[in-house]
């Protein structure tokens, strides 16, 4: 077990599916399990995705 942060917010995840992950690592996770290990550029174009598609939600509320 471990906690990850995302973005502020630390749960603890199930690290069974990635022995070789450590600290610092960026991991996929799926319903409380770290499913794979991203390197950083991958996870900083995902995160940039999410937070495009968060600034477009609020667009369409107003």
């Amino acid at each position: 077990m471990g906690d990850v942060d995302f973005g502020g917010v630390i749960r603890r995840v199930c690290l069974a599916y990635v022995p070789e992950a450590v600290e610092g690592d960026y991991a996929v996770v799926h319903a409380g399990f770290a499913i794979s290990i991203v390197d950083e550029q991958a996870a900083a174009r995902t995160i940039e995705l999410v937070r495009q598609m968060d600034g477009k939600e609020e667009e369409s509320d107003e």
